[in-house]
């Protein structure tokens, strides 16, 4: 496992290199969910118990220094299915 000196371009095997190396520094924001519920006050006037709107989502964002990096791949770089984006909407009532 000691360095080896090549003369010219060695042939027929593979070699060390680092020119495939690059950086993995990445920020995901991977999952967020935001409600808000609505003030007792209104609700009473309608005869509901309590009302809440919500908004869910996940894999909403990836910052990474290497476009078509994937956190989630452990490492592999290059054209493949990115993770779907999900969200989700919604009102909740309950009488």
């Amino acid at each position: 496992m000691f360095p080896v000196l090549y003369m010219g371009i060695k042939r027929g095997g593979n070699y060390n290199s680092s020119r495939a190396i690059h950086s993995t520094d990445h920020i995901r924001l991977k999952s967020l969910i935001l409600g808000l519920n609505a003030p007792k006050a209104w609700l009473q006037k309608l005869g509901i118990g309590n009302a809440r709107i919500y908004f869910s989502g996940t894999n909403l964002l990836t910052w990474a220094a290497y476009d078509q990096y994937d956190p989630e791949m452990s490492g592999v770089v290059g054209f493949y299915t990115p993770p779907l984006k999900t969200y989700a909407f919604g009102l909740e009532l309950k009488f």
